[in-house]
């Protein structure tokens, strides 16, 4: 099962008298999209099941100038974007997916495997449908 599906499964119900599915008004997703080879997608994915006007927020790590070598090599068949993210990436993947950037900015500073790394918030809303 992908990654997708999982995201899916665990985020969408049936509607129980139509059979059509819910549509969301938040979706939230922290410390994953740095794990997926195509974040453009999932965002995509994701955004599909979004209502008018709602909201995906993404926090993830931030790229940065020390961001290249942030993990260990026995995990780069698990990290795909080991450097992390800017606000392009992330515009990018929003814009293919309908979805307008609201925010982008650093929100944390954490330590892994002996490094600070910053952390970002992203939020993006989809747009009414016309």
């Amino acid at each position: 099962m992908t990654v997708q599906s999982l995201m899916l499964l665990s985020c969408v119900r049936k509607y129980p008298t139509v059979g059509f599915f819910f549509l969301i008004y938040r979706l939230q997703c922290a410390l994953a999209y740095h794990h997926i080879s195509s974040i453009q997608n999932v965002t995509r994915t994701l955004a599909f099941f979004l209502k008018p006007q709602g909201t995906l927020l993404i926090a993830d790590i931030a790229k940065s100038d020390n961001s290249e070598h942030l993990f260990p090599d026995q995990y780069a068949h698990i990290v795909a974007h080991q450097a992390g993210f800017d606000e392009g990436d992330i515009r990018n993947a929003f814009d293919a997916a309908g979805l307008q950037l609201v925010k982008f900015e650093t929100v944390a500073t954490l330590k892994m495997h002996g490094k600070d790394i910053s952390c970002f918030l992203a939020q993006g809303t989809k747009q009414e449908l016309s």
